[in-house]
């Protein structure tokens, strides 16, 4: 006779022991398990599989999502993956964007001068013109001269094409010299005004 037993449950692997009692007529001998138990493929769980299938793909796109970030006094900027200013000018690091001077929520900063909800960092030029690409709570980007203080809004149609906001990131960078961009002002926002249909920017 043979009893098997097995340990179930989420997506462990089951062992499975056969006790064999021996039907002899002068001795009832009882054989013990082997030493190395037999090993049974884990059961199919459709919420692991969907979990890893999540996981696998956030892997892949993972670079192309955006992500908040706050440096040690919770000032939030956009994080992007540490590859992407490889061999540029520009830096994503908390501590080369300025975030006490320009961006501390707790006290008078760039988001409140121009009347933009949101408005964090997103790289800072670390020579030249030390320009800033910035981005706000709607997704909008801008650019920002720290040499004259102006704060333009970043208005080229192309961005509206793009998936994500690392593509845009990217394209505003490449394209830095030749970006259509209009200036605002606190209390008169360009893009509050405009609207984008059939390519173009129009009068909202």
């Amino acid at each position: 006779m043979s009893v098997s037993k097995s340990a179930e449950g989420g997506n462990r692997t089951r062992i499975i022991y056969t006790l064999q009692v021996s039907t002899d007529s002068d001795s009832d001998t009882v054989h013990t398990p082997p030493s190395s138990p037999t090993q049974v493929a884990p059961e199919h769980d459709p919420q692991t599989e969907e979990d890893e299938t999540q996981q696998a793909t956030s892997a892949k796109t993972g670079a192309q999502t955006k992500v908040m970030a706050m440096d040690k006094d919770e000032v939030p900027y956009f994080q992007l993956p540490p590859e992407f200013t490889l061999g540029l000018v520009w830096s994503n690091h908390p501590g080369d964007l300025q975030l006490q001077t320009y961006f501390n929520p707790k006290k008078p900063h760039l988001g409140s001068d121009f009347g933009v909800e949101g408005l964090q960092p997103v790289l800072r030029e670390m020579e030249g013109d030390y320009r800033f690409i910035l981005t706000d709570s709607k997704g909008r980007f801008y650019l920002y001269e720290e040499w004259d203080g102006f704060l333009y809004w970043v208005k080229s149609r192309e961005l509206e094409y793009m998936d994500t906001d690392v593509q845009k990131v990217d394209y505003i960078v490449c394209a830095i010299g030749d970006l259509d961009t209009e200036r605002v002002f606190r209390g008169n926002h360009p893009a509050d005004m405009e609207t984008f249909a059939n390519g173009v920017w129009v009068s909202a």
